[in-house]
C-alpha cells in the first residue's frame, strides 16, 4: 500500500525545484549538495553547499534528471482544515483521490499554482509520496500551494462541505456545465489513474463534471483532466 508520509525528510533535485525551495524558505534545509561548477545555484540563498562527485549523485539519485543540484528538506508546507487563512476561503481547493504516480501529482500541483487554487488535499494512505519526483514535476509549486493533509478523503470532503464548499468530481458519468454560481467555493476532485474516484468519494460529490471531448477519443489522463478542470474553474470563478 502506497502511503504519503509528508513529514519524512527527503531530497529535492533539479535546478528549478531547488531554487524554489531556496527562494520561499518555508522548509528547513537539512543538507545541500552539488556537482563542481553548480555552486551558483545556492549563492543568492547563502546556503552552505557540499560539492560532491558524480558517483555520490548516482548513489543518491540514480538516473533522475538532477541537473547536478539537490537539497534535503523537511516536510512540505501544510495547512489545517480548521486554519485556512481568512480571505482565501473563497478560492478553490484541489482534492486527489488515490493518485499513485508522483509525476501526475506534481503536474497537478503545478496546475493548481497556475490557476490560483489555495490548497491541495491529499489523503495519507494510497497516495504518491510527495518527494523528489513529485517536486520535480511540480516545478516549484510545492512551495506555493500548501498541502491540506487528511487521514480520510471522504471525511475531509464532508468537513469542507460544512464550511460551505461545493464538491465537484471529475467523472465520465458526469455532465458538462459552467463551474460557476454553484452556491459556494469549489472543491475539484480528481480520481486515481485508471479507476477514477472511489465509490465513497463519488457519493460525497455534489456534482459530477465531465470534460467535453471528441466522441471518437477516449479519456484524458489524470493530470491533463485535472488541469482542464482547474482552468475551467478559474475562468468561471
Amino acid at each position: 500500500m502506497a502511503r504519503n508520509d509528508s513529514k519524512i525528510a527527503h531530497w529535492v533535485w533539479g535546478r528549478h525545484s531547488v531554487q524554489a525551495v531556496l527562494g520561499q524558505q518555508q522548509r528547513k534545509i537539512l543538507k545541500a549538495v552539488c556537482l563542481a561548477g553548480k555552486e551558483d545555484c545556492f549563492r543568492a540563498a547563502k546556503v552552505k553547499v557540499e560539492v560532491v562527485g558524480s558517483a555520490t549523485f548516482e548513489r543518491l539519485f540514480g538516473d533522475v534528471p538532477h541537473q547536478g543540484v539537490a537539497v534535503q528538506v523537511d516536510s512540505i508546507f501544510q495547512v489545517d482544515l480548521h486554519n485556512l487563512e481568512e480571505g482565501l476561503e473563497q478560492r478553490p481547493i484541489l482534492a486527489l483521490d488515490q493518485l499513485l504516480d508522483p509525476h501526475n501529482v506534481g503536474a497537478l500541483w503545478r496546475s493548481a499554482a497556475a490557476f490560483g487554487f489555495q490548497a491541495v488535499m491529499v489523503p495519507g494512505a494510497r497516495s504518491a509520496f510527495l518527494g523528489g519526483s513529485a517536486a520535480k514535476a511540480a516545478c516549484g509549486a510545492f512551495e506555493q500551494v500548501p498541502l491540506l493533509a487528511v487521514s480520510n478523503l471522504s471525511d475531509g470532503l464532508e468537513k469542507l462541505r460544512r464550511k460551505g464548499f461545493v464538491i465537484v468530481g471529475l467523472s465520465e458519468q458526469g455532465t458538462f456545465f459552467p463551474l460557476k454560481d454553484l452556491g459556494g467555493p469549489l472543491v475539484l476532485v480528481v480520481g486515481g489513474e485508471g479507476k477514477g474516484m472511489r465509490r465513497l468519494t463519488t457519493e460525497k460529490c455534489d456534482h459530477l463534471w465531465r470534460i467535453p471531448t471528441a466522441q471518437s477519443f477516449g479519456t484524458l489522463n489524470a493530470s491533463v483532466a485535472g488541469a482542464v478542470g482547474m482552468f475551467y474553474a478559474s475562468m468561471c470563478g
